[in-house]
């Protein structure tokens, strides 16, 4: 579940969900995880969907997340100073990031598999505008598979093919799809989606096959 902690802010996370060991923090700048260090301890580092690399909506809109699919549970955070305590917390299902690119959502979803996220685009919307910037890893590569593998402090991270689909009528139409990489810096890149032929006058789903935290 994503618990709200704040009301948004720039300066302070409005969501967070424990996943794997890590804390992950949703805001208006991003998301951030508070990284295990020895003792027991957290050190906050901003991430993507791995621990050590960090990531943004290259080109996109600043726009606090927005929560969905509420629970019935109330939860409490008490953990730091009591000064920092809360108590009888909302917990989501979801988190959406509207409008991130015209059009186009960020949403992030919680289930039983772990935590993973998709880009949701409008109809008419311009699908070709959903790229990411990360950064944080030794090196990147496609593998022959169509994986996304990242190297990243002698451990290498793993996002299987990206998985586009259009709802039409009952039954989903797969668009072939594959990813694009561009090294920007030493430890920097811009991913982006190849895309087929699809119908742009029907909404799209882009899915980069990702589950992690589980």
């Amino acid at each position: 579940r994503f618990i709200e902690l704040t009301q948004s802010s720039a300066s302070k996370p409005a969501y967070r969900v424990n996943a794997g060991g890590h804390s992950i923090s949703f805001d208006a700048s991003g998301v951030h995880m508070a990284q295990p260090v020895p003792g027991g301890a957290t050190q906050s580092k901003a991430i993507g969907l791995h621990s050590g690399l960090s990531y943004g909506f290259e080109g996109g809109n600043q726009v606090a997340p927005q929560a969905l699919n509420p629970s019935a549970t109330a939860y409490h955070w008490l953990v730091g100073p009591q000064s920092e305590w809360r108590t009888h917390l909302k917990g989501f299902g979801e988190l959406a990031y509207r409008n991130v690119w015209p059009g186009i959502d960020a949403v992030f979803k919680s289930d039983a598999q772990g935590l993973k996220y998709q880009f949701e685009v409008a109809s008419g919307a311009q699908a070709a505008k959903v790229q990411l910037r990360i950064s944080g890893a030794q090196s990147a590569r496609i593998a022959s598979d169509g994986a996304l593998e990242w190297t990243l402090n002698g451990v290498t991270l793993r996002d299987a093919a990206p998985y586009v689909y259009q709802q039409q009528g009952s039954q989903r139409a797969t668009v072939s799809s594959s990813y694009r990489l561009q090294q920007v810096d030493a430890s920097t890149w811009l991913v982006g989606f190849n895309l087929g032929s699809y119908d742009p006058q029907l909404p799209l789903v882009i899915d980069p096959a990702w589950t992690g935290y589980s």
